[in-house]
């Protein structure tokens, strides 16, 4: 991946989320992941996504580490993701993390995993390793079965549909078309 097409201000940050995944989830490899892609990804609203696909080939499992860093009013956001892929092609389903995380553990703070600076270390490169390492634990604590291929939950997918919703209802707003249902 060539760092030199991602925004200067999120650079380093970027440098200690990949640094960060390397080290936490090395114990893949036993369980035959592979890194597949590293990459950028750019089809979606937020700039600059850093994607980390860990890739098991005899399993048709792949787990992605997401890095999102949104920039609000020049101050960056940042969150992490971890989602679980199983099949091949548009054959697939997809396992959202943090949804198995609710429903197996749901003590456990899951915005200090997801949202880094909800961390309460100094520095973004402290918040950074304990929230990769909070993942890779956890994924192999609760999630060890998901990862060896013996079990597989249905449904633990976000509902965007209320999202969707809310961005609509955001952009006939920004329009001036909110009373004026009629236009459409």
């Amino acid at each position: 991946m060539d760092l030199n097409k991602i925004s200067k201000k999120i650079r380093l940050k970027v440098k200690m989320f990949l640094s960060s995944v390397e080290a936490s989830f090395s114990y893949l490899n036993e369980y035959n992941y592979k890194v597949k892609t590293v990459s950028i990804a750019t089809e979606y609203v937020v700039d600059n996504i850093i994607n980390v696909f860990y890739e098991n080939k005899e399993l048709n499992r792949k787990i992605l580490i997401q890095y999102q860093p949104y920039d609000i009013d020049e101050e960056i956001v940042d969150l992490i993701s971890v989602t679980i892929y199983k099949g091949v092609g548009m054959n697939f389903q997809e396992l959202d993390f943090d949804i198995y995380l609710e429903k197996y553990k749901p003590d456990l703070d899951i915005e200090k995993l997801s949202s880094p600076m909800k961390n309460s270390n100094y520095t973004f490169k402290e918040n950074i390793k304990t929230s990769i390492a909070g993942y890779a634990y956890y994924l192999k604590d609760i999630g060890l079965n998901l990862i060896n291929g013996v079990e597989w939950e249905e449904g633990l997918v976000l509902d965007w549909s209320s999202a969707e919703s809310m961005l609509y209802q955001q952009q006939k707003k920004f329009l001036g078309n909110e009373d004026n249902e009629s236009a459409d």
